[in-house]
């Protein structure tokens, strides 16, 4: 694990880590004093953090799909929820 070197978010992006790390991340910071909250040691804007609070692991994958694609996670979130009442 890379847990000094990059978030883990980008170390997903790099191919470093999977979405099965993340409990891995949180333990680590947990446990350790890393000097930053968890939001910025995960690599997460406030929006994403705080979505991530209100559901659960399974948005982690939406986040990244948007940071891979350069799509900023609100608006994905927006169209996604506006696609949904379309149906």
């Amino acid at each position: 694990m890379l847990f000094r070197s990059k978030t883990y978010v980008q170390a997903c992006l790099d191919g470093d880590a999977n979405i099965f790390d993340l409990d891995d991340y949180i333990d680590y910071w947990h446990n350790n004093d890393i000097g930053m909250t968890l939001r910025e040691f995960l690599g997460l804007t406030p929006y994403e953090y705080q979505k991530w609070g209100e559901n659960s692991d399974s948005i982690i994958k939406d986040v990244l799909r948007c940071r891979k694609e350069g799509i900023d996670f609100a608006e994905y979130e927006r169209m996604k929820g506006e696609m949904l009442c379309k149906d």
